[in-house]
């Protein structure tokens, strides 16, 4: 775990939210170059995909929220583009 996945779990926690998280995840799409975000978060969405191990994002609806953590790589924001996520957020370190 990394300190903003534990940050963003903790802020749902102190707001009595539930969510389900997937770190991390390969997210994707038909005729789309897939993206793997280090955590994602269904907040709004959670229980659509309870209990699921594997997502179909033209089945299932999409994150609500994706974290990227660049420490070696660039990620380019527009590669999520397609994906019609709620949040994304990119820490360049």
């Amino acid at each position: 775990m990394n300190i903003l996945t534990d940050l963003v779990k903790a802020l749902l926690r102190y707001q009595g939210r539930d969510w389900q998280s997937f770190d991390p995840i390969i997210l994707r799409k038909a005729g789309m170059p897939g993206v793997e975000p280090d955590a994602c978060f269904y907040i709004q969405n959670y229980q659509a995909i309870l209990g699921k191990r594997r997502l179909d994002l033209s089945q299932d609806p999409p994150p609500d929220l994706a974290l990227e953590i660049d420490l070696t790589s660039i990620t380019d924001i527009n590669d999520y583009s397609g994906f019609q996520l709620g949040e994304v957020h990119i820490l360049r370190e």
